[in-house]
């Protein structure tokens, strides 16, 4: 048998140094080789560098004060003398916001300074700035996920026979895909697994600000035992944290809030707790069951990146990849229902009257929500990542 011997950690901590200086070397002379430009007629008004882990993105102010459109290619140099890169047009008298964002992790390693340079592909002038970079977490406050023990049992695609509570099948493997990606972002979470601390937080909201929670119950919500006679008023009492609190409440998956259970009883809500939730008191559906076939357009933005390009950028095209530009998603908001003020974004809809995928803004927090893709075509643990993801996504671009 062949004896491996292990490294010395002063030798390791000696070349990981050397690695450093060397890199920190070819890089500060990449920003010193970069200290002339050709003269040019836009203006770099802002710019952010943010880094965390592996994730990086950069956001760039450009003003064309030109009566004519220019065409730029933006350049982000890394410490390996790399370029990132994107093509833009600036339209004329108007500052452009420009994104550069993906999971790039060791290019930016050491610098604290990095070389951003904007090029305009006519006449060649170009003009760059120096951009700190600092640190940022993609989620600023921390991720409660429920999945109180009492619970785990609980099969949401099968409860009472029928599919409104949720197409998933296992809770856990929705959490175990919740898990792996706040352990890939860093992002700091907590797993609710009792009912007794899920109760505590509700009721003492001012401890627990601008928090994410997931719920990957899917249409069935925790409810501590002490609720379950009057389950609505524990929901109320969410929806307010939601609004008063700057909560981002995750729906993944079936009808919200259609079912409230502490692990033994399960009490149907139908259509009324979503509208405890919301805080409406018309007697009219909300969200639809989905019935028959509904089929809903996925559609792009100019500004900001679609929710199927950022998974791409930020590492997770399995996930995008499977956000098609059609799906079938049961359990649709019916948009003009709800005050017109509070949709944030559609990501599904259907004749901009009934959406599958979409973002609420409810005073200072926001509610997040994926209806039931048909056809199974998400495991669980895939729609724990979706949850996530998409609650991130539209937090960071709300």
């Amino acid at each position: 048998m062949t004896m491996r011997k292990a490294v010395s950690p002063v030798i390791i901590a000696i070349t990981l140094t050397a690695i450093v200086i060397a890199v920190a070397s070819i890089y500060y002379a990449q920003i010193a080789s970069l200290s002339q430009f050709s003269a040019s007629t836009l203006e770099i008004v802002d710019a952010k560098l943010v880094k965390h882990y592996g994730y990086v993105r950069l956001v760039l102010k450009v003003y064309n004060g030109n009566d004519y459109p220019v065409d730029i290619v933006t350049k982000l140099y890394t410490e390996f003398k790399e370029v990132i890169s994107k093509i833009e047009t600036i339209p004329p008298k108007t500052t452009k916001t420009i994104i550069i964002e993906g999971k790039y992790g060791c290019k930016f390693l050491v610098g604290k300074k990095y070389v951003v340079e904007i090029v305009e592909l006519k006449n060649g002038g170009s003009n760059a700035v120096g951009v700190e970079c600092t640190g940022i977490q993609l989620f600023n406050g921390k991720v409660l996920i429920l999945a109180p023990t009492t619970m785990l049992h609980i099969e949401p695609r099968h409860v009472h026979g029928k599919d409104k509570a949720g197409s998933m099948e296992n809770v856990s493997k929705v959490v175990d895909g919740i898990l792996e990606i706040v352990e890939d972002l860093g992002i700091l979470t907590k797993v609710i697994n009792n009912l007794e601390d899920w109760k505590y937080i509700v009721e003492h909201p001012t401890e627990y600000r601008n928090v994410m929670i997931i719920n990957p119950f899917g249409g069935i919500v925790p409810i501590p035992t002490e609720y379950i006679g009057n389950p609505y008023e524990f929901i109320e009492k969410i929806g307010e944290n939601v609004r008063e609190y700057g909560w981002i409440w995750s729906h993944i998956t079936g009808y919200p809030f259609y079912y409230a259970s502490d692990g033994n009883a399960m009490v149907m809500l139908h259509k009324f707790g979503i509208k405890h939730f919301l805080g409406i008191e018309k007697n009219w559906c909300i969200i639809t069951c989905g019935g028959g076939k509904q089929y809903y357009v996925y559609p792009s933005t100019a500004e900001i990146p679609d929710l199927r390009t950022w998974l791409s950028n930020l590492g997770y095209s399995e996930i995008a990849n499977k956000l098609t530009d059609f799906m079938h998603i049961r359990f649709s908001l019916i948009t003009h229902h709800v005050p017109q003020e509070w949709i944030n974004r559609l990501f599904y809809t259907r004749c901009d009257k009934l959406s599958g995928s979409f973002v609420l803004n409810l005073g200072k927090g926001l509610y997040v929500h994926w209806g039931s893709p048909y056809f199974l075509q998400f495991s669980d643990e895939e729609l724990g990542k979706l949850a996530l993801l998409t609650a991130l996504y539209a937090e960071l671009y709300r």
